[in-house]
């Protein structure tokens, strides 16, 4: 997964995205993004979300809070404090 998806959706967009294996494990499909496997389910769906967009506004706003919660500079700081304090207990 690239590096794009939290910036989307950190921005507040909408990402309909092409689906890579485990992008459910971390952002849910239909709720924080939405993915498409072949190019005809792509414009299926781009075409629906264009006509639903309090739908659409909806999951982008779901989006942003998730990676404004679980994915900023504090939560990656304590993540990397916690692998250093790991790290100097096997050494």
């Amino acid at each position: 997964m690239s590096g794009r998806v939290p910036l989307c959706l950190g921005s507040g967009g909408f990402l309909l995205t092409d689906h890579v294996n485990g992008i459910e494990e971390i952002f849910k499909p239909g709720e924080l993004l939405d993915t498409y496997i072949t190019l005809e389910e792509f414009i299926d769906k781009a075409k629906w979300y264009l006509k639903n967009p309090l739908i659409r506004n909806r999951i982008a706003v779901r989006g942003q809070m998730y990676v404004m919660e679980h994915m900023n500079n504090v939560v990656f700081a304590k993540r990397i404090l916690r692998l250093c304090e790991s790290t100097k207990e096997t050494v």
